[in-house]
This record gives C-alpha cells, sequence and structure tokens, in this order.
C-alpha cells in the first residue's frame, strides 16, 4: 500500500475500487474462416503465430487486407502490454537473484552488475523484445500512427482478428461487435518455440499493477469523516459489488467475489509459481518511452537481432539513463523530506493534542504511515543511487 501514499495530495492511502486485467480479444468469425471450423483459440505462441500466418493467407485468397493482431503504435499501449506479459514469462524468477528487499521488485544495481560481469546473459532480458518484433510482424503496416479507437474500430469492423487490451473494455467489445467475440488469456511461451526452453510460464496476476479506480482522502477536503465514510462504503463487499461487477462489468479489487458468464474469463491467474515482475529497463518516463520506440524501430525496420539491438540500444544511452536514475533519486530526496516534515508535524501535534480519543489516534496513524513511507522512499532513493553507479561501469558500446 505504501505506493498508494501520495504526500501531495493525500493524508492517507488511496483505495482502489476496481480491478483488470490483459485479454486477448478474438474475433471468432475471422478467426475460424482462415484456421477452419473447429479451431479454438491460441492457447500457445507457437499456435498464435500459426493462426496468424493462416489469417494472411486467408486475407490473400479472398482479396482482403486482414490485420491479423491490431497493435495501437500511437500510445505504443500494445507493445507496452505485450512486453510486460512476455518479459515476466521470461525473467519472472530474476528478483531471487537481484532482489535486495524481497518481493516482486527487481534490485536494478544488482542485475547491472550480473550484466556487466556475464552472471546473466543480456539475451535472456533482452529476449522478450526479439519476440514482441516477431509478434509485430502481424500489426497493420503503419501501426504506429494507428491509436486505441482506430484499433477497435477495425476490430468491430471485421478486420482484425486478435485485439489485446485490458478487461475494462470487455463488455463493450463483446456486446458491441457484429460477431462472436471470445476473450482469452495472452497466449503462454511453449517449449515448441524457439524462445520456449526459457520460458517459466504464465505469471500470477494478482500482484500486479491492475488495480485502479484510486480514491484518496485530500488534504484541502474539508469533511474528512465523510470521505472516510465513503471509502469504506464503496469498498464495502456489497456495494463494490453491486456497482463494479453487476452495473459497470469490472471486476473488483476485494477477494472472493463471485464472476459469472463473461466475467469469468476475465479473472485473473492465480496459482502461478512466480508473480509478474516491472521490467528493469523501464526506470522512468524517458526509459520506459526510449525502450518502445527502439522496440517499435525493431518491428517497422524487420531489424535481422532484435535482442542485440536493444542491449545495444540500451547501453549507447546509457548516460541519459544514468541522468534519469539521478533525477529519480533527487525525487526521493523530496518526497522524503515531505514525509518527515509530515511525520514531525504529527508528532508534535500529538504533545498539545488532549487526552485519549479520535483525533489522536488519528495524528498517530498519520505520523507512523508518514514514517514508514519515508523509509520507503529511502529505499527507492539509494535503489536509484546503486543504479546509476553500477550503470556507470558498464563499458560503453564500440
Amino acid at each position: 500500500l505504501l505506493g498508494s501514499f501520495d504526500v501531495t495530495y493525500c493524508d492517507y492511502f488511496g483505495i482502489c475500487i476496481f480491478s483488470h486485467t490483459i485479454r486477448l480479444y478474438v474475433n471468432m468469425e475471422l478467426f475460424r474462416n482462415a484456421c477452419g471450423a473447429d479451431a479454438r483459440p491460441p492457447e500457445t505462441v507457437t499456435e498464435w503465430v500459426a493462426a496468424c500466418s493462416k489469417i494472411n493467407e486467408y486475407g490473400n485468397r479472398i482479396g482482403k487486407p486482414l490485420i491479423p493482431i491490431g497493435g495501437r503504435g500511437f500510445d505504443k499501449g500494445t507493445l507496452a502490454m505485450l512486453l510486460s506479459n512476455y518479459f515476466s514469462q521470461l525473467n519472472a524468477d530474476l528478483p531471487e537473484r537481484c532482489s535486495r528487499y524481497g518481493g516482486r521488485n527487481i534490485y536494478n544495481a544488482d542485475l547491472f552488475g550480473q550484466m556487466r560481469r556475464g552472471d546473466i546473459a543480456p539475451r535472456r532480458l533482452f529476449a522478450a523484445y526479439a519476440l514482441i518484433a516477431e509478434l509485430g510482424r502481424y500489426f497493420a503496416p503503419g501501426f504506429s500512427s494507428i491509436d486505441l479507437e482506430q484499433t477497435k474500430y477495425l476490430f468491430s469492423s471485421g478486420n482484425v482478428a486478435f485485439f489485446i487490451d485490458g478487461t475494462y473494455n470487455a463488455w463493450s467489445m463483446v456486446n458491441n461487435a457484429p460477431f462472436e467475440v471470445e476473450i482469452v488469456r495472452l497466449p503462454a511461451l511453449d517449449r515448441e518455440h524457439r524462445l520456449g526452453n526459457d520460458s517459466i510460464g504464465l505469471t500470477a496476476e494478482t500482484r500486479v499493477d491492475g488495480y485502479s479506480g484510486k480514491f484518496g482522502i485530500a488534504k484541502a477536503g474539508r469533511n474528512f469523516d465523510i470521505a472516510l465514510d465513503f471509502l469504506q462504503y464503496i469498498t464495502s463487499y456489497r456495494v463494490n459489488r453491486m456497482t463494479m461487477v453487476d452495473y459497470c462489468k469490472w471486476m473488483s479489487p476485494l477477494k472472493q467475489v463471485a464472476y459469472s458468464g463473461m466475467m469469468e474469463k476475465l479473472q485473473p491467474v492465480t496459482g502461478a509459481e512466480y508473480p509478474a515482475i516491472p521490467i528493469p529497463f523501464h526506470m522512468g518516463a524517458y526509459s520506459t518511452r526510449k525502450s518502445l520506440q527502439w522496440l517499435e524501430s525493431c518491428i517497422v525496420n524487420r531489424e535481422p537481432d532484435p535482442a542485440e539491438y536493444m542491449r545495444t540500444a540500451f547501453t549507447g544511452d546509457r548516460e541519459n539513463m544514468i541522468d534519469e536514475l539521478q533525477e529519480n533519486r533527487l525525487s526521493c530526496q523530496r518526497t522524503m523530506w515531505d514525509l518527515a516534515a509530515t511525520a514531525s508535524a504529527m508528532r508534535t501535534g500529538l504533545l498539545a493534542a488532549p487526552g485519549p480519543g479520535v483525533n489522536r489516534r488519528r495524528l498517530a496513524d498519520r505520523a507512523d504511515i508518514a514514517a514508514e513511507a519515508a523509509m520507503s522512499i529511502y529505499r527507492a532513493g539509494r535503489a536509484n543511487l546503486d543504479a546509476a553507479d553500477e550503470l556507470a561501469k558498464t563499458p560503453e558500446e564500440p
């Protein structure tokens, strides 16, 4: 919950009121016409690639330019969703070797050091980019300029076979399309694929950053008690299920909520050996943007070795990456000072507060929350500093 604390706008943690997962929407009419009347949606990457090839062949036979995978390139959304999924399938065990504080976070300083020393093969870390580049061959020509709404239109008009998006769009996608739409998980990387031997398999989705609709209590709010009552009301089991599940057709962030019909297909993967992990090369806005731009270039230019291209691009831009890490550290430092000041103010307030009561408990809670968050921010700042130092040791590309 520490990631939900916002020192600028909220005194308390934010509360999420709905959740979502990433799914593959399949135009079953087009899929069956191309792959056979009894064909089932792909469960593995090998099956998915084979189906995309058949859809291209079917389009050539009927003289219609079909798009196997609807890629929205304008905001890099499709690339980001695919990369997040398959990086985890290939590397979800990294925190076992590169996590200083536990949990699913990768300690980048350890990772960069192991990359530099050859303890971790860079090709494994960049293999997911090669896989997305392979899938990208089945995007539409000029996909870089296609946005989300255009992609949804192409799908609903019958020109796209597979559409990747969050489950927040599931109800409209299924009910507004003039054909049968099936919803499946993104295909698993299998042993028959050339990268399959390194795959860990599907990762658990219960700990990914798919919880949304975050509400918090603003510092400037005049009715704190009413706001707190509303958060408790909207996240109560009965009301949250009624508003999010029954009316909005979104998943609830609460546990043990029963789903039926279409929504059973939206539930997150559970019981997997590893949870999904963040991409270590996405350290901030700059590195994330550059990573996705380089990946897009791999697809557009048909790079013969996307993994090596990405490795060279990342290490070749290390000075800018180091600058971003240093700025991240300074931002953490400023936030930590704010949190420390908040905790001190709350503790000072305790000295003047009357005996036991609601106000005293709230002051103590806010002080504890700020102090705990300050420690978390300190760790994040230290991690950025260590990563910048380790990245600076990486040899420059010739």
